[in-house]
């Protein structure tokens, strides 16, 4: 059995546990696999086409067809439960957000000097790590989506490494997010 988030299951009213029900349940008896928790996203505010295109014109570069069409429905959103594995290092994150267009310009004004050509940040984790959009193919980095921990909250980053790929879309993040399940 799987719970899932909003879904309430009743094995009994409190008064009729008895206490080898209670036992039972302690002891996961009713052979209860995993309790898993869906991550949802929720939009800060209605996208908008025309936005989302001066936005793309702001940047002087084109956004993938994927990302483009989110913030086209959504110009932002938070994320419950939204969790993604970074390989180079050995963890996983929980993404706080996506930006809406706003919060990305005024990222893209501070960050651009330091990110690749054709590059944007689209959201962070609740540490302040962000997520990178890299665009081009771009000297050390691929196109796709990278964990950028600008901070260097990990140990294993430094003013030389501190940027990790995570997949080569969007809409594989997106997946991601949705299969990534802590136990």
């Amino acid at each position: 059995m799987i719970f899932e988030l909003g879904t309430s299951y009743k094995l009994a009213p409190v008064g009729l546990l008895t206490k080898e029900d209670v036992l039972l349940l302690k002891e996961n008896k009713f052979n209860i696999l995993k309790i898993s928790i869906i991550m949802k996203i929720k939009a800060i505010s209605k996208g908008d086409y025309s936005k989302t295109f001066s936005f793309q014109e702001f940047l002087g570069f084109k956004l993938p067809n994927d990302y483009f069409n989110f913030l086209v429905d959504n110009d932002g959103a938070t994320i419950d439960e939204g969790y993604f594995y970074v390989k180079g290092l050995e963890d996983y994150i929980l993404l706080e957000i996506f930006y809406g267009i706003e919060k990305c310009i005024k990222i893209h004004k501070e960050f651009k000097d330091d990110l690749p050509a054709e590059s944007l940040i689209i959201g962070r984790d609740f540490g302040g790590g962000m997520i990178l959009l890299v665009t081009v193919e771009n000297g050390d980095f691929s196109k796709g989506i990278y964990y950028y921990d600008h901070s260097h909250f990990f140990e294993a980053s430094n003013s030389e490494n501190n940027t990790y790929f995570i997949c080569d879309t969007f809409n594989e993040f997106i997946d991601i997010l949705r299969n990534t399940i802590l136990e």
